[in-house]
């Protein structure tokens, strides 16, 4: 279909010519040419559909378009398409949901710090230290709990606002990965994590603490969603351009439903009124790998377990560090 007209207001919002209009889907990829409103408007369609553009510097707008097809006698010639912008309702309810979530998920730590705080107290008054030591422990354990959870709430707000930066520089990947190793391996419930890596550094452009929160990520799903894998595979590899790091767990596996939409904000595989977390950990990790030019998927084999492979490009030029912003999503 070809666009026949366009009011000031459409010129305003996107530009002339046509070729700068570049919608995007909900995760912040680009929408193929057929889907475009005004494609399937020229085809007679009738529907209403919410889609994305990104601005130069990085923040995204939201538009809602609506279509009528334009008919004559037996004969569908086109279609009129009407476009509003819905930046503002769209980030409002994003914001109403990660608010919901937070106060949810932030009570249980705060509440822990608390009560063991009060333990510690009476301790001391009693004069027992050792027990007072151990609950201070207890607490400080949730005060981590309570940065990370803060920390990954952050990190949703500069994905949809398109603020997430990255400071890239040429880095080994097996290096990064075995420091999510053996972050991931004193975690509880923890089985053997076995890695194995590329004989060779693996060089990729990477922001490196933006990557080991990926495949920490990554290793804490494993733990938590299969608690009968009796072990963690991590294996690190290339082609011909990229590399390719694949975390694999021998659990029970995922079902099919739930393989479709892990990587979505505020998703939690299992039991939605029992898994922990905010499920936002596997979408912050796409984001930050799609902002590096690479992709995540997910397979499962019922019974035997679920595999997370993630691909990355290989460096291709000497070290030059930068800065970027990830699109952001919604």
């Amino acid at each position: 279909g070809r666009t026949l007209a366009t009011n000031p207001a459409y010129d305003r919002l996107f530009g002339r010519p046509e070729s700068a209009f570049r919608p995007e889907d909900l995760a912040g990829l680009p929408l193929p040419t057929d889907e475009w409103p005004q494609q399937r408007a020229a085809h007679g369609e009738r529907f209403r559909m919410e889609f994305a553009v990104s601005d130069p510097d990085g923040s995204r707008r939201w538009f809602e378009a609506v279509t009528e097809p334009l008919k004559s006698e037996d004969r569908t010639w086109g279609g009129v398409v009407a476009i509003r912008d819905v930046s503002e309702r769209t980030m409002r309810l994003s914001l109403e949901r990660l608010m919901a979530a937070a106060g949810h998920e932030l009570k249980t730590p705060t509440a822990a710090i608390h009560n063991y705080l009060q333990l510690v107290a009476r301790d001391l008054a009693d004069g027992d230290a050792a027990e007072a030591g151990q609950y201070a422990s207890r607490a400080l354990s949730q005060t981590r709990r309570l940065a990370i959870l803060i920390e990954r709430l952050l990190d949703v707000s500069r994905i949809q606002t398109g603020k997430l930066e990255l400071l890239l520089d040429v880095a080994d990947l097996s290096a990064i990965v075995r420091s999510a190793v053996e972050v991931a391996q004193v975690l509880p419930g923890a089985p053997p994590i076995r890695v194995t890596a590329h004989p060779e550094p693996v060089q990729i452009r990477a922001d490196e603490g933006r990557l080991e929160q990926v495949f920490l990520n990554l290793l804490t799903n494993a733990i938590e969603h299969a608690p009968g894998s009796k072990s963690i595979d991590v294996t690190v590899r290339t082609t011909a351009s990229q590399a390719v790091v694949v975390v694999r767990d021998h659990g029970a596996g995922v079902a099919p439903e739930d393989i479709r939409t892990m990587f979505e904000a505020y998703t939690r595989l299992g039991d939605p009124n029992r898994a922990p977390g905010l499920g936002l950990g596997l979408y912050v990790s796409q984001e930050i790998v799609t902002a590096h030019g690479g992709e995540i998927e997910a397979t499962s084999r019922h019974g035997k377990g679920t595999d997370l492979a993630v691909r990355l490009p290989l460096a291709g030029r000497s070290p030059r560090k930068r800065r970027v912003e990830a699109r952001g999503s919604s």
